[in-house]
């Protein structure tokens, strides 16, 4: 594809990056401006649909499948005699989803941006002043410049880690998993979908996290659910822990690590898996000769609107600093193109966090959304918490299934605040508490929604008999 970024070639806008927040960003500015270039050093399209969210639903598909016809097709009546995954089918049919989505290599996505008269820049971007930017030999000037180069992967400073060596979810693929068993370091969700699959795999998967509790941006007791469930799938889940050191011998690896007691262990596993989390991706693009200040935790200062210290340069998505998630890149994405060059009234980022939707995909879906227990209790607000238990609809009857519901409302006006489903079809039961936090529905209203039967939604409707 021909880049047009040469030192005559003045854009409106340029994206650094195309993942979620840059292809957002530029989807929203084209509908102010058709000058405008995109660089991209990677794959096109980003962590998401490449190597994190959608090859990991598409694996846990597979094993999901595989542990559900070994361990619970008899309890519907039916008799399976040999049950057998191959792994290079699973990573096959991974590899043929992902691109469908971007394209072989993002292509699908460089031809949606060449149609629409849209340059696409490849390679490592930095900045020689606060408009022009240097990628290979040509030198790219721009009106207003969007930063949304995502994030990297996090090494932890583990002694011994980088020479016993690792994967992740990067290079997965790389490795079919012939091991019997992994040590996941890190509780997030990336670390709790890949602990599933391992799990439902049959594999023996050990969990480090440093933290207290696993999915720490969830409600804890949800939080403390989730646990429950690895640990029924034969996960054995260290919390508050701190690892010491990783040796690798002919055995396998061995890692020395402290409980949250206190007591030093070792464990010898076949293979380590890094989820940790990343790390906003900034490093190369030099932004101290755009005259960009760095706050103290070494991202990059960004106000309300998405701006870095110099008006004219924006910051989208994971490099900014906030959520590291998909919906929020989109959103920030199109705030900061709206921002940059919209005449009117100007977008705010705030306005995502109160009905923001997470969901993890473990043998059930977790999902949350709005303020959680703690959250609402650091805040002193007062509130009533309303829980369900859906093992007794008659659609988890038929389904052989079971689940929770949790909903807070405040005390006195019944507002609702938050709420967290767990079971079969969660992440799309979450978007009806997320619609009634966002029109600020009272509990009673919600509760007083006709739901159709049966449904797992119908556990809202439940609520009204389980206050605490």
């Amino acid at each position: 594809m021909k880049n047009k970024g040469e030192d005559n070639q003045i854009y409106d806008l340029v994206v650094i990056g195309a993942g979620a927040a840059g292809l957002s960003a530029v989807e929203e500015a084209y509908r102010y401006t058709k000058n405008i270039a995109v660089i991209e050093k990677g794959l096109m399209g980003g962590e998401c649909p490449n190597f994190a969210c959608v090859p990991s639903k598409v694996l846990l598909a597979s094993a999901n499948a595989y542990y559900f016809a070994r361990k619970e097709l008899s309890n519907l009546g039916i008799n399976a005699r040999s049950v057998r995954i191959r792994f290079k089918k699973v990573l096959k049919r991974k590899e043929n989803i992902v691109t469908k989505i971007v394209g072989l290599q993002g292509l699908k996505i460089k031809r949606r941006l060449a149609r629409l008269g849209i340059s696409v820049i490849n390679g490592q971007a930095y900045f020689i002043d606060d408009h022009r930017l240097r990628v290979g030999n040509n030198i790219i000037t721009a009106k207003k410049i969007i930063i949304a180069s995502g994030n990297k992967f996090f090494v932890p400073p583990i002694n011994g880690l980088k020479e016993s060596g690792y994967i992740t979810f990067r290079t997965i693929a790389d490795k079919l998993p012939i091991f019997e068993s992994i040590a996941i370091i890190g509780g997030g969700p990336a670390a709790c979908e890949y602990a599933a699959f391992y799990s439902l795999l049959g594999k023996k998967v050990y969990v480090f996290e440093i933290l207290d509790y696993i999915l720490s941006g969830f409600d804890k007791e949800v939080s403390l659910l989730a646990e429950s469930e690895l640990k029924l799938l034969g996960a054995t889940i260290q919390t508050g822990v701190k690892i010491n050191k990783v040796n690798k011998n002919w055995r396998g690896k061995k890692i020395y690590f402290q409980d949250k007691e206190g007591k030093k262990n070792q464990i010898i596993v076949d293979e380590i898996m890094l989820a940790a989390g990343g790390k906003v991706d900034i490093d190369g693009l030099r932004l101290a000769d755009a005259g960009i200040k760095i706050g103290d935790g070494k991202d990059v200062k960004v106000n309300q609107f998405l701006q870095t210290s110099k008006k004219h340069i924006f910051i989208a998505g994971d490099a900014s600093g906030g959520l590291k998630l998909t919906p929020v890149a989109h959103f920030e994405g199109k705030i900061a193109a709206h921002n940059a060059l919209a005449r009117n009234k100007r977008f705010y980022r705030k306005a995502i966090v109160k009905n923001m939707s997470l969901v993890v995909f473990l043998r059930n879906e977790i999902a949350s959304v709005g303020l959680t227990s703690e959250q609402a209790s650091e805040r002193g607000i007062k509130f009533k918490v309303y829980r369900f238990s859906t093992s007794s609809l008659a659609r988890a009857l038929a389904d052989d299934s079971g689940g929770y519901v949790k909903v807070l409302a405040k005390e006195k006006s019944g507002i609702i605040l938050g709420g967290s489903v767990m079971g079969p079809r969660a992440g799309e039961m979450i978007h009806e508490l997320a619609l009634a936090i966002q029109q600020n529905l009272k509990i009673h209203d919600f509760i007083g929604i006709m739901r159709a039967f049966p449904t797992y939604s119908e556990s809202f409707s439940a609520l009204r008999n389980y206050q605490h």
